[in-house]
């Protein structure tokens, strides 16, 4: 493991792969670089695979800098930096398609393409000053234990292996409260107040890898074959610098793609940039 600092934190990568075009894998809320095993493993045959932790999640310190998307993406942009990375491929899940999307802006020269993997676009219920405070209120009645099962149980299916969630809801729940509140919080008020923006001023070729879609009873459903979510329009519709958009739907499963499906997802991302 490696280390580099910016605003105070200490931010953990790993480095690993041969010397072909580089690929830099960015985790979802809570979660850590262990998530993108299976990718790092694949992809190191023929590229130089860069995975890391967020600040305050895995191992990487919180710093001085405020936990939000902003901060977020001028931190990976920052390792893009300090490697010198050049025609690199960004993949994102879950909250971190959010982050791979603010590292470009603060690095499009540096950035070939970017992976979507499973985002969305949290818009529905009210203001981001509404959601704000229904996620701290929830926090309070439920405890944060129970609230973050509550939040991370509907990320899987009854299909799922059992002891892949059953792990991957506790190495989530390691995450300290404060920083998972925040980033959760964040991801609203960016959703509100910057996506449009920001998305639309990519000029990268993107590719979207759909598993779920929002329930209002179940909060995430599997997607069917060929599928297309309001997401995956949202994104071809708003990304409008962009030379193409692809979509790609991965059904039957829940929001953790890699690790449920790391052979669809390394097939997909390895058509796609070549």
């Amino acid at each position: 493991m490696d280390w580099y600092e910016r605003n105070g934190a200490q931010l953990r990568y790993k480095t690993s792969g041969a010397t072909g075009a580089p690929i830099v894998f960015i985790h979802g809320l809570t979660c850590s670089m262990e998530h993108w095993r299976f990718q790092v493993k694949h992809f190191s045959a023929r590229h130089r695979v860069i995975a890391c932790d967020l600040r305050g999640h895995g191992q990487s310190s919180v710093g001085n800098g405020p936990i939000c998307m902003e901060n977020f993406g001028a931190d990976v942009a920052g390792l893009l930096r300090h490697l010198d990375l050049n025609d690199a491929t960004i993949v994102g899940h879950s909250m971190g398609c959010r982050v791979a999307i603010e590292t470009f802006r603060h690095e499009s020269a540096r950035i070939k393409n970017i992976v979507l993997v499973d985002g969305s676009r949290r818009t529905a219920g009210g203001s981001a000053d509404e959601r704000e405070a229904r996620i701290h209120n929830a926090v309070r009645k439920q405890g944060y234990k129970a609230y973050h099962l509550a939040q991370f149980g509907p990320m899987f299916t009854a299909d799922s292996d059992p002891a892949l969630r059953d792990t991957t809801i506790a190495e989530c729940a390691a995450t300290p409260e404060a920083v998972g509140v925040a980033s959760s919080v964040s991801s609203h008020r960016w959703d509100a107040g910057r996506i449009d923006a920001v998305l639309s001023g990519v000029s990268a070729p993107i590719l979207v890898i759909q598993s779920t879609k929002p329930d209002p009873n179940t909060l995430r459903a599997p997607l069917h074959v060929g599928e297309v979510t309001d997401y995956m329009h949202y994104v071809r519709d708003t990304a409008v610098k962009a030379p193409s958009v692809q979509f790609e739907t991965i059904p039957g499963i829940g929001h953790f793609t890699m690790l449920e499906r790391p052979d669809d997802i390394n097939r997909h991302i390895a058509t796609f940039i070549g």
